[in-house]
């Protein structure tokens, strides 16, 4: 009695039942070869599908080569270039910010000048302050 093949069901000739048998070209050969080509094809389909989702998510992503950061090794290296260029812009702020304050300090009471912005009419301050009043 034949075998078959688990994966793609190829017929197999089981020497001690069919090894008297009249070797058939169809059955042994023929048929095998179908189910082969036919198995091929449709990898191959599914190779050309998957080819086409490549080719989107690179036009989707596009091309590292077009990074204007220094690593385009990969994406993440180039966005953790991007982070860490951020990174030195925040503290380059924040120490600006500090040294504004720092100057600020040592200006004298009737050097320094409030800016208000308000829906409201001016209430308080000291002359030289700036009210500015908007309409909500």
């Amino acid at each position: 009695m034949p075998q078959y093949t688990s994966n793609m069901d190829l017929y197999k000739v089981d020497l001690e039942t069919d090894g008297n048998s009249t070797f058939n070209i169809k059955t042994m050969l023929n048929d095998n070869w179908d189910k082969i080509d036919s198995k091929y094809d449709e990898q191959e389909g599914r190779i050309r599908g998957n080819s086409e989702v490549v080719n989107e998510v690179k036009e989707d992503v596009g091309d590292k080569s077009e990074l204007k950061t220094e690593d385009k090794s990969s994406l993440v290296g180039a966005v953790n270039e991007v982070s860490e260029g951020l990174a030195d812009i925040v503290n380059e702020v924040s120490n600006n910010t500090t040294q504004i304050a720092e100057k600020e300090n040592i200006l004298n009471a009737d050097q320094k000048r409030k800016i208000t912005l308000s829906n409201s009419d001016p209430s308080g301050g000291v002359n030289g302050d700036i009210w500015i009043k908007y309409n909500s």
